[in-house]
């Protein structure tokens, strides 16, 4: 009796290490997704000053970390946390979009757990980590660590995320892995708004980062070149409707389905014509669309031409990230209104 116990035993101790093992493994091949890493940050086709204006961005961005630093990072990270150096190039890549985002933003959400990681571990180089944000934002970049109170999506927040991230930047299928999806909820109708009203000084004070634009020339340039361009595509799509009303299907049949910015203003046109049935219109948009122009946005499929794996899942991101203070990456918007289309704006 004693050595059929004993043997039940070893079979269940070598049981539960086998599945640990397949566990651990499986999780490692699901984020290996190959590497996606693009030039400049993988900036969007923009027009050539816009251009010119993001890769002195890319360029001010780069001049902040050190290499002494970078290394120092990527040593501690890929050691703390076992991963391969594609995934930090990765996570690394990301980090350096969402860097540009708090430079233009007074307020930026960490949506990405593993992107999170690379700002943990820059905080315990603590003279380093001051001197690299001084020397990106003239301040302190702030941060908070995840809490529940942090981890609750705010659509509005997210939808404003999206919209900018999206003007700025290209999407990979590491993008779309470790952020989550985007563009799937609508842009708040207080933003809408705000941008159709409001002069373009007006807008940099309520949803702009006007400290780090007072210290760096080239982030005030940014901000306007992208209050124009979301106005220039309110404008189309506000012309749009006056000739073809708000009809989704009218819509797809005067948009090329096939054109990388379909689904943007697919996007932007929901949110300003159907924000209440926003989820019912977006199916509807998205019905029989060709796989280029939702698979570039999404992340089912590739906007890079990097190397091809299998692409990746939301589970590596969060609902929410920290919320810091100051007016850099994760500060609390300033003024009545706030910023972003968040708690901030109206149309919740």
């Amino acid at each position: 009796m004693e050595l059929m116990i004993g043997v039940l035993l070893f079979m269940f101790i070598m049981v539960t290490i086998i599945v640990n093992v397949v566990v651990r493994n499986n999780k490692k091949r699901g984020k290996n997704i190959g590497l996606h890493v693009l030039p400049d940050l993988g900036l969007q086709k923009n027009e050539e000053p816009f251009q010119a204006e993001m890769k002195k961005l890319v360029e001010h961005i780069e001049q902040s970390i050190p290499e002494h630093y970078a290394s120092q990072v990527r040593e501690r990270v890929i050691r703390e946390y076992q991963i391969s150096q594609h995934d930090f190039q990765n996570r690394w890549f990301e980090w350096k979009r969402y860097l540009a985002m708090v430079s233009i933003l007074p307020y930026v959400p960490m949506y990405s757990r593993d992107v999170d990681v690379i700002w943990h571990e820059m905080l315990m180089f603590t003279k380093d980590y001051e001197q690299f944000s001084k020397k990106l934002l003239g301040t302190t970049l702030h941060h908070q660590p995840h809490g529940p109170e942090e981890q609750k999506l705010v659509p509005n927040d997210r939808a404003w995320f999206d919209l900018i991230f999206h003007l700025l930047f290209a999407p990979t299928k590491y993008t779309n892995y470790t952020w989550g999806k985007f563009l799937k909820h609508p842009v708040s109708v207080q933003v809408i708004h705000d941008f159709r009203t409001l002069s373009t000084e007006k807008l940099q004070e309520r949803y702009f980062n006007t400290d780090t634009a007072t210290h760096f020339p080239v982030i005030e340039n940014i901000q306007k070149l992208l209050i124009t361009q979301v106005k220039q595509k309110l404008e189309k799509l506000d012309q749009f409707y006056v000739t073809h009303g708000s009809n989704v299907r009218t819509f797809k049949k005067y948009h090329n389905m096939k054109s990388p910015d379909y689904i943007f203003m697919g996007f932007l046109f929901l949110s300003a014509y159907h924000y209440d049935a926003f989820l019912a219109q977006y199916a509807l948009l998205n019905a029989q669309s060709s796989s280029y122009s939702s698979n570039y946005v999404f992340g089912t499929g590739d906007s890079d031409s990097g190397s091809s794996d299998s692409g990746g899942s939301d589970s590596g991101s969060s609902d929410s990230g920290s919320s810091d203070s100051g007016s850099s990456g994760g500060s609390s918007c300033g003024g009545s209104s706030g910023c972003g289309g968040g708690g901030c704006g109206g149309g919740s």
